[in-house]
């Protein structure tokens, strides 16, 4: 998911991967501030998504 959205970003590079800590590792490079500010408001917006879904989904 987090990859697949920076593949689509033409103005940065970036990449995703999976720590030993249960946690993951993002890198972004690019050429403004605003604009990586504004990649990481996006990318956490996402997660939040994410564990929301997961929360619904809890089936006991």
């Amino acid at each position: 998911m987090i990859y697949e959205y920076l593949a689509d970003k033409t103005y940065l590079t970036g990449g995703v991967s999976q720590i030993a800590a249960n946690g993951l590792l993002i890198r972004i490079l690019g050429t403004s501030g605003e604009q990586l500010v504004q990649c990481l408001q996006e990318i956490s917006a996402l997660l939040q998504t994410v564990e929301a879904v997961k929360a619904e989904t809890v089936v006991f």
